[in-house]
C-alpha cells in the first residue's frame, strides 16, 4: 500500500493499493464515521486488492483532519481533555489552524464540499481511466451527484441515506435519482433507519439503478457467512466483464429494477 498526500482541494489522503497506472481504478469512499467504518473498509479494499484490482480510498482534507485529530488514545480522557488535545493537535498542523473557527467545520462537513473535493480528486486521476466508485451512506449521495458529469463507469453504495431518522424528508438526498443514468448498485439493509424497505415505492430511480436486500442495518453488521456474498454480488457489478453470465444474473429475491 502506497499513501499519497494529495494537494487538491486544499489537501488530502489518498490509500492506493495496487498500481496508479491502471487503466480501471476502483475508488472507495468512506462515511464519516471512519472509525466506525474502518473494519468494514478494510474488508472491501482487502476484498478488491485481492482480485488485482487497484483500490484508491480516498479521504478529503476534511476526513483527513478529523482522522489526525480524533486519536483513539484520547477516547478515555473527559470531554474538555478531549476538546484540549484536539486543539494541542491542530496546533501542529498550521496548514490546519482553520479547524479552530466553527464556519470553516461546518462548511467541509456539507455535501458541497464533498462533492468538489471528489470532483477534484477525479479530475487529478486523468483522463483516459475507467473508474468504478464504491462508496458508504453519505458518500454514495456526493458521487451520484456527479456521476454523469464525470463519466463514473458504474457506482455502488452501501447504505445510501435516503432520510435522516431525526429529520423532516430532504429531497437533495435523493431526488438527483431519477436523472442518474450511470449503473448504480444500492445494497440496502432491510432494517436500515435511513431507508430500508419499501424505498422502492417511496422514491423514484434511474433505469440503471437497482437494489440489493441485505438483512441488515445502516451499519452493516453482518455475520461473517453472509458477506461473501455480498461482496460478490458488488464485484459482479462493478467488474461484470470479469466473471460470467451466469454469475451477474440478478435473481428474484435480490437485484432489483426500479420503475
Amino acid at each position: 500500500m502506497t499513501e499519497i498526500e494529495l494537494k487538491i482541494h486544499g489537501g488530502g489522503r489518498l490509500e492506493v493499493h495496487g498500481s496508479l497506472a491502471a487503466k480501471r481504478l476502483l475508488v472507495v469512499l468512506s462515511r464519516e464515521n471512519f472509525r466506525r467504518d474502518d473494519p468494514l473498509m478494510a474488508r472491501l479494499i482487502g476484498y478488491f486488492a485481492g482480485r488485482r484490482r487497484t483500490v484508491l480510498r480516498y479521504e478529503s482534507e476534511a476526513d483527513a483532519t478529523l482522522r489526525w485529530i480524533n486519536r483513539p488514545c484520547c477516547d478515555d480522557l473527559p470531554g474538555w481533555g478531549r476538546q484540549a488535545s484536539k486543539a494541542l493537535l491542530l496546533l501542529l498542523r498550521p496548514r490546519r489552524w482553520r479547524y479552530f473557527s466553527p464556519r470553516h467545520r461546518q462548511e467541509v462537513s456539507s455535501i458541497a464540499y464533498r462533492v468538489r473535493s471528489l470532483r477534484e480528486l477525479l479530475a487529478w486521476l486523468g483522463p483516459g481511466k475507467e473508474i468504478a466508485v464504491l462508496a458508504r451512506s453519505a458518500s454514495g449521495q456526493v458521487a451520484s451527484l456527479i456521476a454523469d458529469q464525470m463519466s463514473i463507469r458504474r457506482l455502488a453504495c452501501l447504505g445510501y441515506p435516503f432520510q435522516h431518522p431525526d429529520r423532516p424528508p430532504e429531497p437533495q438526498r435523493y431526488r438527483h435519482l431519477e436523472r442518474l443514468r450511470t449503473p448504480f448498485l444500492i445494497v440496502q439493509g432491510a432494517g436500515d433507519a435511513y431507508g430500508g424497505a419499501g424505498i422502492e415505492n417511496r422514491y423514484r430511480f434511474g433505469p440503471g439503478t437497482r437494489i440489493h436486500w441485505v438483512d441488515t442495518d445502516h451499519d452493516f453488521d453482518l455475520p461473517e457467512s453472509a458477506w461473501a456474498a455480498v461482496l460478490e454480488e458488488i464485484g459482479n457489478f462493478l467488474f461484470p466483464d470479469a466473471v460470467s453470465p451466469v454469475a451477474v444474473a440478478y435473481s428474484s429475491s435480490g437485484l432489483r429494477p426500479n420503475a
